[in-house]
């Protein structure tokens, strides 16, 4: 049931601190506050439009949407990406997630966007955005490289964690010692770096921003790319590693290291990834370096998603990636009253991965 007494409103700069609070709740994590800040633009009305919940004071819920602009093949179209939802376990049945959604979608239309769209691996979570009228582009597989599989395993059980910490550990030094002894197959170059995101010369940023012209993604520039990955939400680097040429790179990747879970578990992250050769050589090298940066962050595997698009997924697998039974879902609603048109509705047409939608 409603509670009329909850009202919905548009964050501004004087809420900073109730944002960074209610992020933190969410994540179960004591964040920086800058770092946080700067993840979520600044509260910049320009870049991100964040909605808090309140009642009598007090903050119940929380909301955002980044603007952004599609690049397809009609032209740029405003969309606005979807992120942020987190409503108190306590306020939940105030009805205050429909009218978070409402509220957005009003928003969003009023500002010109036509596409609201969003990832998540939560099934319970898409499910719910669908009963309000999203509509599923598409739901695939993430795919893992493990590093450390007995912390993988053992992070699943808390309840007896502190002992099968150990006995993960010694597991996992076991399984890092035969991984060395096998032989690597490599083919291409060796990437240089790791170079931080915002560090990364201009022509790389274009060769991240048009991996894959003929597909639907946000398009870039090279300031909103920079700004993009300016930073994580806890405040580390998006890290990259390229193969250069002697005009334009002709490789790249992005990654970074995130927590997942309770006890929480570093996982590397492959944000995105490109390779132009036409036999895509520089791939294994490309994630032979992703292995190493995320081995020596402690980390106990890789993450990608499964369609980056088919061609570099197949590669990926063929690297030592398995496919999980975690999915990833999109969904997306157009803020007018028509149906999404069918070439946004296609999901073949779009060109997904972590680095459009950082939902992990």
């Amino acid at each position: 049931m409603s509670d009329i007494s909850v009202r919905i409103k548009v964050a501004s700069a004087a809420d900073a601190d109730t944002v960074y609070a209610m992020l933190c709740e969410r994540d179960n994590r004591t964040h920086d506050r800058s770092a946080v800040l700067n993840y979520l633009a600044d509260l910049d009305p320009g870049r991100v439009c964040v909605w808090l919940a309140e009642r009598g004071g007090e903050c119940l819920g929380i909301n955002a949407i980044y603007l952004r602009s599609l690049r397809t093949a009609d032209g740029p179209l405003a969309a606005g990406y979807w992120a942020h939802l987190y409503v108190r376990p306590e306020a939940r049945k105030l009805m205050i997630y429909p009218r978070f959604v409402l509220d957005m979608m009003r928003w969003s239309r009023d500002a010109g966007l036509r596409l609201v769209y969003t990832g998540s691996r939560q099934q319970h979570v898409a499910a719910a955005h669908l009963r309000l009228g999203f509509h599923s582009l598409a739901t695939f597989p993430v795919l893992l490289q493990p590093l450390r599989p007995a912390t993988l395993v053992a992070s699943r059980k808390a309840a007896a964690y502190p002992f099968a910490v150990a006995a993960a550990r010694a597991c996992d030094d076991l399984f890092r010692g035969v991984c060395r002894m096998l032989p690597r197959i490599t083919a291409g170059q060796a990437p240089a770096g790791p170079i931080a995101a915002t560090a990364v010369a201009p022509a790389t940023v274009a060769a991240f921003c048009d991996p894959d012209a003929t597909k639907i993604r946000t398009d870039w520039t090279e300031e909103s790319w920079r700004q993009r990955f300016s930073a994580t939400i806890e405040g580390d680097p998006y890290t990259c590693f390229v193969v250069p040429s002697a005009e334009r790179p002709e490789a790249g990747v992005m990654m970074r290291v995130a927590e997942r879970g309770t006890p929480p578990v570093r996982v590397g992250v492959l944000m995105d990834i490109f390779d132009r050769t036409p036999d895509r050589r520089h791939l294994r090298p490309l994630l032979r370096r992703v292995a190493q940066a995320a081995d020596a962050a402690g980390c106990a595997g890789v993450i990608a998603v499964d369609q980056i698009p088919h061609d570099i997924a197949t590669a990926i697998r063929s690297a030592g990636y398995w496919k999980t039974s975690e999915r990833y879902a999109i969904v997306a609603k157009a803020t007018g009253s028509e149906s999404l048109p069918p070439q946004l509705a296609d999901a073949s047409a779009w060109q997904f991965n972590f680095g459009e939608h950082d939902a992990f």
